[in-house]
């Protein structure tokens, strides 16, 4: 008899369980949204291109987070202004950035696009321009806002070895 219960007790276990987990099949992202994922993609480095910070940032959420290559987390927009704009840092010049997407996915009003790409920028350090490139993957978490534009609200990426 204590073996019944204990089976009867594991299938209703189960059972209330299965709704929760299957919420049933998702919508996939439609090719409207599939081609403004990509605009957004473009547009944040296009805002690079053209030294425009605030075309950069209009492409994150209010809440944003970026998660660099070997760094902690940075949180919100006054966090990633301080990152990549610091006050007391130097001028940097983005002078290339290349983005491929190899992948759009998700549903509703949640995606992810996944890629990889190149940078070179200048900056001025003791009179003397210096100038880096780097290669890395990145990966966009983008919500669907109630305008109908995606914006991202994580951004992570990989550094790349040099060639």
């Amino acid at each position: 008899m204590n073996k019944d219960r204990s089976i009867a007790w594991l299938i209703g276990v189960l059972l209330l369980t299965v709704p929760v987990c299957w919420a049933g099949p998702a919508s996939a992202l439609s090719k409207e949204d599939q081609g403004a994922i990509r605009a957004a993609v473009e547009a944040y480095r296009d805002g690079w291109l053209k030294g425009e910070s605030e075309a950069v940032m209009a492409t994150f959420t209010s809440d944003a987070v970026l998660q660099p290559s070997g760094l902690p987390p940075i949180v919100g927009e006054e966090g990633i202004r301080a990152f990549w704009w610091p006050s007391d840092g130097p001028a940097t010049k983005v002078l290339a950035m290349e983005l491929h997407l190899d992948e759009i996915g998700g549903d509703g009003n949640l995606a992810f696009a996944r890629g990889r790409g190149s940078l070179t920028f200048s900056y001025e350090q003791d009179g003397v321009i210096k100038t880096v490139s780097a290669r890395s993957t990145f990966l966009n978490i983008l919500r669907k806002g109630a305008d109908g534009s995606w914006r991202t609200s994580h951004r992570m990426w990989s550094d790349l070895p040099s060639d």
